[in-house]
């Protein structure tokens, strides 16, 4: 289904809502006129707010992601190793992976590893 199936649109100023249709009472979500098509992961102001805020590094911060995750060759790197090397937060890093394996620059390996607190992870390498 595509947007306009799922949400009903009302613009507002600069706001564009999408409202559910009255079988999904409460779910709402906004978009900046100039991010349509490129919605934040969940169109709250604050998500919009925090897109905005990095995309004027975002390249950067994608490359040094790319970078680290090469330099680890067949073994790649998690979300977590990835963060803890590069002093990033998962709120930064994360999205930029996204963005990487979006582009086809990287890819989910056969394998997992642990993180610092246990938990098993996907590993990322370079495509």
């Amino acid at each position: 289904m595509t947007q306009p199936e799922l949400f009903i649109e009302r613009a507002a100023g600069n706001l564009t809502f999408f409202d559910a249709p009255d079988h999904i009472p409460g779910v709402r979500k906004m978009v900046l006129a100039d991010m349509m098509g490129q919605p934040p992961a969940n169109g709250t102001p604050t998500s919009i707010a925090a897109a905005d805020a990095i995309k004027p590094c975002a390249d950067t911060l994608r490359a040094r992601v790319l970078e680290y995750i090469r330099a680890q060759g067949k073994n790649g790197a998690t979300d977590d190793e990835c963060q803890a090397a590069l002093g990033m937060g998962g709120s930064t890093q994360r999205p930029r992976r996204i963005e990487l394996f979006q582009q086809g620059k990287i890819c989910m390996a056969p394998m997992m590893r642990k993180t610092r607190s246990g938990r098993m992870a996907n590993v990322w390498v370079a495509v």
